[in-house]
């Protein structure tokens, strides 16, 4: 999940960079079932070639029932091209998550793509994303879809220099089958070092199965490998 908000940009970790980034993540059911998730994830990302990153993240779930599993997620993106000459810029990504230890019996394959297009000729105008993704469930029984699809559209704009104010909606279907969710979200980047830049942000669901609101908390560092 990309932070403050849900949908991810046509952009890949730098050759030779290692990003480690802290997202908490506290979803709050509300009139649609009692219940307070917070899931805390550490992520490292390393550019490992020009265009294409390699990420592994651990998700560690605390609810109200205490602790409900620890999940390794491995993953990659690649960068076809960049925005730009009005030109999206395209990636794709691919994960694989294990059981994490609330029913299911298998893993899920993931593969995504981004499109990010620029509104303007110069960074300082508005970029549209566009995300789509789609899961693959190893799971026999039959509580649980076989598969799985979700879908955004997003809006980013530079306030300052430092400061960027991101918004998407995103839909997406859960393992259970007939269960889907819809979330707006609304979030801050901001660049407070030369390497460290915070996020925060907040959404709201927009139909029954949907958790009322959520709020995004997210610490990020960066050094080079190459330099």
């Amino acid at each position: 999940m990309a932070v403050p908000v849900r949908i991810q940009d046509a952009l890949v970790t730098s050759y030779g960079e290692v990003i480690f980034q802290t997202v908490s993540t506290n979803t709050y059911v509300g009139r649609r079932g009692n219940g307070l998730s917070s899931p805390i994830s550490e992520t490292v990302k390393v550019g490992v070639a020009p265009g294409l990153g390699i990420n592994l993240g651990i998700a560690n779930d605390v609810g109200d029932a205490g602790h409900a599993g620890t999940t390794v997620t491995p993953s990659f993106q690649y960068v076809f091209n960049k925005s730009q000459n009005y030109v999206p810029g395209f990636s794709v990504e691919g994960t694989y998550s294990p059981p994490p230890g609330t029913g299911l019996s298998g893993g899920t394959w993931g593969f995504s793509a981004q499109a990010t297009e620029s509104l303007g000729p110069t960074e300082q105008f508005p970029r549209l994303h566009f995300n789509i993704e789609w899961n693959k469930i190893d799971d026999q029984s039959l509580r649980a879809r076989p598969q799985t699809l979700g879908y955004g559209i997003g809006l980013s704009t530079l306030l300052t220099d430092s400061t960027a104010l991101v918004g998407d909606v995103f839909y997406s279907q859960t393992a259970a089958r007939r269960v889907s969710q819809t979330f707006v979200d609304l979030g801050l980047n901001r660049i407070i070092g030369p390497r460290l830049s915070v996020s925060a942000g907040g959404g709201v669901g927009f139909d029954r199965s949907t958790p009322a609101f959520r709020v995004f908390l997210s610490l990020s560092t960066s050094f080079g490998l190459l330099n």
